[in-house]
């Protein structure tokens, strides 16, 4: 068994959405890698395990990204959304209700991330398209999103976890 090396303070993090998944590996400053991992036909199944078995699969795969890229941390959003009306029929409300599987994806990333020995941060995900989408006006809403999410993931980390990031006075 090889000992896991990561590199420091290089972030994979990720932005769920119950069509989408976009993941991106960054340092400080450089994007390294940025995907899309598309969930369309899989919400359309209508078998159970089919889709846990998947769910399964593309866990694993953003592990093993995360341990290619020999990540420091994943970051993902915290999600807490409760079931209501959305206003957008009833399709969307059944998507985003009942469908979307965002804990058991933040769950097995945790356990999977656990096992490789990357460390896992939660990232606060209030307005991570919109800056996102200001901050990289040429990328997927979804990816800009993602990198949002990867320099707060990355500020997080040095400010209060390594703490070699001093507060700007003035």
């Amino acid at each position: 068994e090889q000992q896991y090396n990561p590199i420091n303070k290089r972030i994979c993090a990720i932005d769920l959405n119950p069509n989408y998944i976009a993941v991106v590996v960054r340092d400080k400053e450089n994007i390294i890698h940025k995907e899309i991992i598309g969930l369309h036909k899989l919400n359309k199944c209508k078998n159970t395990n089919k889709k846990k078995h998947e769910d399964h699969e593309i866990v694993k795969r953003l592990a093993n990204t995360a341990k290619h890229f020999r990540c420091e941390y994943f970051a993902y959003e915290a999600l807490t959304i409760q079931s209501n009306d959305k206003g957008k029929g009833r399709r969307f409300n059944k998507l985003c209700n009942n469908d979307w599987r965002r804990k058991r994806i933040a769950e097995g990333i945790t356990k999977w991330c656990n096992i490789i020995g990357i460390k896992t941060q939660e990232v606060l995900p209030e307005y991570s398209s919109f800056i996102g989408q200001i901050r990289n006006e040429d990328e997927y809403d979804s990816v800009a999103a993602a990198i949002e999410l990867s320099r707060r993931a990355w500020l997080f980390v040095s400010y209060y976890k390594q703490q070699d990031v001093q507060e700007v006075k003035g």
